[in-house]
């Protein structure tokens, strides 16, 4: 079955606010929870990485292996954020600010 995600159109004047997310921070909110217990090794290099490029970097993987397979095995509730950050590609400010929030949650 296709992950189902909502369908984003980011403008290039537009700006990240968690606010206007609410399936984004419902995601962030899983994925929190669900490595709650996870080394915090690179743990927010890993997840934005990965979700926004599909790459991770061999350092991270030996740092913090547990994360690492569970984000390429796509367990986790992704598909919004995924969306959101190809969507944004053409407006740099945005997905700094996007970044920096999901940076922020990851962290904490």
């Amino acid at each position: 079955m296709m992950k189902q995600h909502q369908v984003y159109i980011i403008n290039d004047a537009d700006q990240f606010d968690a606010r206007d997310y609410s399936m984004i921070t419902d995601e962030v909110a899983s994925i929190v929870k669900q490595t709650a217990g996870m080394l915090p090794a690179y743990k927010a290099d890993i997840i934005i990485s990965y979700l926004k490029d599909h790459s991770l970097m061999n350092t991270w993987i030996t740092a913090n292996p547990l994360l690492s397979k569970m984000i390429i095995s796509n367990v986790l509730p992704t598909s919004n954020i995924e969306a959101l950050f190809d969507a944004s590609r053409t407006n740099p400010a945005f997905r700094t600010q996007f970044e920096a929030f999901l940076t922020g949650m990851f962290q904490s």
